[in-house]
Formats: structure tokens, sequence, C-alpha cells
């Protein structure tokens, strides 16, 4: 029964000890669009082969008392025009179609935050793969050869976040995502995608 006792408060006080370190956590949905021709002119030339890109998933993190943010996420995205036979069959469509899903870590830190607002600058680091299908041949007789890479990704992105309960926050993000191939092939040249995007989470926790 000491023994019970012992370990019981010992497990109580290393909880009230790591209490000032646990500031607030979160989890929950994002989404958001991919939009090459955003992309600055200050910027190297995105790839004519780049196409909008929507991407839907899902995250988990805390946030320290020093505003260190650490967590994970998992996404997948794709070229939406791939559900619109026309743009495999036009002429005047893009060559190339391609969907694929990542997952890694998030890192960031937080400028201010409560259950009102928080301003987050953070990323989204990891890796994934993504099958792509260039189009050849000519109108009326295309066809198709498909590809995949295992992929390396990052999206630096900043976030402000209103609370719309004690339990429930509306964040939006703007951002820049960057993947590349390292597998196979030489790394980041067989396939680069970078551009702006901008998106949604929606978040639950405590803030």
């Amino acid at each position: 029964m000491k023994r019970r006792t012992r370990n019981a408060s010992l497990v109580l006080i290393l909880a009230l000890a790591a209490l000032p370190a646990s500031a607030a956590g979160a989890g929950g949905l994002l989404l958001g669009q991919v939009e090459p021709a955003w992309n600055p002119s200050w910027m190297p030339a995105v790839p004519d082969s780049a196409r909008d890109l929507e991407y839907l998933g899902g995250f988990g993190y805390g946030v320290d008392a020093d505003g260190m943010i650490t967590g994970g996420f998992g996404l997948a995205f794709l070229d939406y025009e791939s559900f619109d036979p026309a743009s495999w069959d036009s002429a005047g469509a893009a060559p190339r179609h391609l969907a694929g899903g990542v997952g890694g870590m998030v890192l960031g830190s937080r400028f201010f935050g409560g259950r009102e607002a928080h301003l987050d600058l953070a990323a989204r680091l990891g890796v994934g793969g993504v099958g792509i299908s260039d189009r050849t041949g000519s109108a009326g007789a295309w066809s198709y050869v498909s590809t995949g890479y295992a992929i390396a990704y990052a999206e630096p992105y900043l976030e402000l976040g209103l609370g719309l309960a004690p339990w429930l926050q509306l964040s939006a993000t703007l951002g820049y995502h960057i993947m590349g191939n390292f597998l196979p092939g030489k790394a980041f040249s067989d396939f680069v995608y970078y551009a702006p995007t901008i998106g949604l989470t929606f978040g639950f926790g405590s803030f």
C-alpha cells in the first residue's frame, strides 16, 4: 500500500511540474488551395506543367509556455481537374495530372495566442508520394504515361486563428508549398512543384 501511495505521489508531482510547459494543444482539419499562378515575379519561373491543387488533411500539435509549436500532420492533394473528362481529352488542356499524399511534423512559434485569437509562424515538413500522368500523342489519340515518385515536402505558413468557442478555432493560413522527388531519379530534378497556398483549419482543443 505504501508503495502504491509513493508511486501515485510521484506521478502527481511530475504532472504538476509539467503543467507550466503545457500551455495549449489542438487538433483538427486542414484544407487549402495551391496556386502556381500566384508566384511573385521575383521567384523562379513556375514549370508549365504545374497545376492548381487542392489539399485536405488533419493535424495535431502542442504549444509550450515559450510558444514553441510541435506536432504532426497528414494530407492528400490532387489536381481537381482530374475529375473533368474534358481536361484529359481537350487539346487545350495542360498535359499533366497528379495526386498524392504526405505526412510529417509541424514546427513553429506562436507570436501571441489565447482562446480569442492566435498568430503562428510554422512549417509542415514531411515525406510522401505522388503519382503523375503525363499526356503524349495528338488530339483524338492521346495516351498517358504514369510515373510515381517518393517526395520531400515543405510548407512554411503564417496562421491567424480566431476563437469561435472555448473548444473551437477557425484559422486562415497563407503559405508556400514546395515538394520534389528524391526517388527515383536525381533529387529535385525529375519532379519539382512550388507555389503559394491559402487555407483554412478547424482546430478543436485547448488554445
